[in-house]
């Protein structure tokens, strides 16, 4: 009998394990654009900030790649409103910042600069935050870690304009 439980239980266990193998699942990757949208010019950022060079490497590894002049582009993607900040979010009792919110804000909008394709005008909002808890006793580490969180965001922001321009 208890043979009998155990290789139910073995059996009811590998049922279960290859229905959640999940064959429709697959992992993110920096999937190519259309052709249609093979050059990109970027306008309402400097290409040499870090969230630039981020949006630039993003589009190059998707197999396109960023122009600088508009008259050779087939899509004018459009970033404004940039903020790039961080907010006190907790106080210790002695009124001493604890943790802070370190956030990305924009907008960004995208249309074709050719009038005979298909390709549909965009815009949207991208609101990134992090927390990060503080301790000035480690105020150069926190430093370091603060850095390494906003190109963190900055590179998530620019895979969420990726994905947006893909679908």
């Amino acid at each position: 009998m208890k043979t009998l439980r155990h290789l139910l239980f073995i059996l009811i266990t590998t049922w279960l394990l290859q229905s959640c193998s999940g064959e429709g699942f697959h992992l993110r990757g920096h999937g190519n654009l259309p052709a249609i949208q093979e050059a990109f010019y970027i306008e309402g950022i400097n290409l040499q900030t870090p969230f630039g060079n981020a949006l630039r490497n993003v589009l190059n590894q998707s197999g396109s790649k960023v122009v600088q002049d508009p008259g050779q582009a087939s899509i004018l993607l459009t970033i404004s409103n940039l903020v790039e900040d961080k907010t006190a979010a907790g106080y210790s009792r002695a009124r001493k910042v604890r943790e802070y919110d370190i956030f990305i804000r924009m907008n960004y909008s995208f249309r074709s600069t050719n009038s005979y394709n298909n390709f549909k005008a965009g815009n949207g909002y991208i609101n990134l935050t992090r927390t990060q808890l503080y301790d000035s006793d480690f105020a150069l580490g926190k430093a370091e870690e603060e850095a390494a969180i906003h190109r963190e965001l900055e590179q998530k922001a620019a895979q969420l304009i990726l994905l947006k321009l893909q679908y």
